[in-house]
């Protein structure tokens, strides 16, 4: 068997290793080392200095996949949020506003006092015909309210789209922050 000499790169100790030997440890000072050829000259790296920057490596790949996502789900929104805007009187894109749950109240606070007094009125008046188109009409208010209150209630979906987006966006901020805190 062929012994080659080297020096360890940690503590400069001469070494006889094997010439087709990949890793060894020196006798010395007990360090694992990699052995490099290079154009006929074999030297030696300490192992641990190989798996710092490997994991330096691996925590700069991190970052930049994470970052990655990052615009990814920004350019993705973009494009979304573009297909959800609607156009205002004067032409120009502006994102849809909900229904608030507070404005079916309001059509039902004054409508519905409207519509009482006339189906109250329309009942002890002479003429009883019309207390059935009055009750029907007080139970539409009473359904456009609660449509409008459970469309409030449920969001939009520009809205519920754009808390998705922020969710997934604050998620991502705090894992890049964490990572960069990590290095």
């Amino acid at each position: 068997m062929e012994l080659l000499s080297v020096r360890c790169n940690h503590c400069g100790a001469p070494l006889q290793i094997p010439a087709e030997a990949r890793y060894v440890t020196c006798t010395y000072c007990k360090s694992e080392l990699t052995v490099q050829r290079n154009e006929g000259t074999i030297c030696t790296e300490v192992l641990q200095r190989i798996e710092q920057k490997t994991d330096r490596m691996a925590d700069n790949l991190d970052v930049i996949r994470l970052q990655g996502e990052l615009e990814l789900l920004d350019r993705e929104w973009q494009m979304k949020r573009e297909t959800m805007l609607v156009r205002d009187r004067s032409g120009k894109l502006v994102e849809p506003g909900g229904t608030s749950p507070l404005a079916g109240c309001a059509i039902a606070l004054v409508a519905a006092p409207i519509f009482m007094v006339m189906s109250i009125g329309s009942v002890f008046s002479k003429h009883n015909d019309m207390a059935p188109v009055v009750v029907v009409m007080v139970l539409m208010v009473v359904a456009v309210f609660a449509i409008n209150f459970v469309k409030g209630l449920k969001g939009s979906p520009y809205k519920n789209a754009l808390a998705q987006y922020e969710q997934r966006r604050a998620v991502l901020l705090q894992q890049l922050a964490e990572q960069s805190r990590a290095r």
